[in-house]
């Protein structure tokens, strides 16, 4: 198959790999979309900022460079592993990239995986990633999603459900008033998910004259519907 796999700053190749095959509790996609997360941006051109070193085996995982990339994906089970009931083949669904923690550490205790400092990824620090054509997950990790929501929208589902939890632990209330600092994707995210609770009056500031369109149109379609 073939993967785009990352071997160090501004080197991402694209390469035949073997395809992966499911192990017990795990079920093998086909990947379909995959987002590219300001996080991949970061891998690419930064990888010396990252809070893990890329060149040694993961402590829980044992993945190391090279990485294939993509958290933000969505796929087709083609395959189901030994044990696996509740997911069949055929299936469409977004992953939760997140695939280990160590569950010891303050973080886990307080039911927080992803601030562990030893957090294990798809697309980072665990062998696999959405920007390939095949990957294995753990069947806990795929939401299947229902029939109304098309695969280009489920590699949508992870970087929305940040926007949502953090519009949720903002505390705004319907009727209220919100600031959104930033009309990224997230930003976006968060705009809409203020709307769907209730919270009408949303400011939006962003810098970025492209992206202050984007915004401004989707503000004014709102207001006309």
């Amino acid at each position: 198959m073939k993967a785009a796999r990352f071997y160090g700053k501004e080197d991402l190749r694209i390469e035949e790999v073997a395809e992966p095959s499911p192990g017990p509790g795990q079920v093998k996609l086909r990947n379909a979309y995959a987002g590219i997360c300001g996080s991949d941006l970061h891998f690419y051109f930064y990888p010396e900022s990252l809070p893990f070193p890329l060149d040694k085996p993961h402590p829980l995982t044992g993945a190391t460079l090279p990485q294939i990339l993509g958290h933000e994906f969505s796929g087709t089970v083609v395959e189901v592993g030994e044990g696996v009931t509740d997911v069949r083949a055929g299936d469409r669904g977004a992953v939760y990239p997140l695939a280990v923690s160590c569950g010891t550490c303050a973080a886990c205790r307080r039911g927080l995986p992803f601030s562990c400092p030893l957090m294990g990824s798809l697309g980072s620090n665990v062998t696999g990633g959405g920007l390939a054509e095949y990957v294995t997950v753990d069947a806990s990790r795929l939401h299947v999603l229902p029939s109304g929501v098309d695969l280009r929208m489920g590699a949508l589902v992870e970087p929305m459900a940040v926007a949502w939890h953090a519009v949720a632990r903002s505390g705004v209330e319907p009727g209220g008033t919100a600031l959104v600092a930033g009309a990224g994707p997230i930003g976006i995210g968060s705009w809409f998910a203020l709307r769907a609770r209730g919270v009408d009056r949303v400011l939006v500031s962003e810098p970025s004259a492209d992206r202050r369109a984007i915004m401004s149109a989707l503000g004014r379609r709102s207001w006309t519907r």
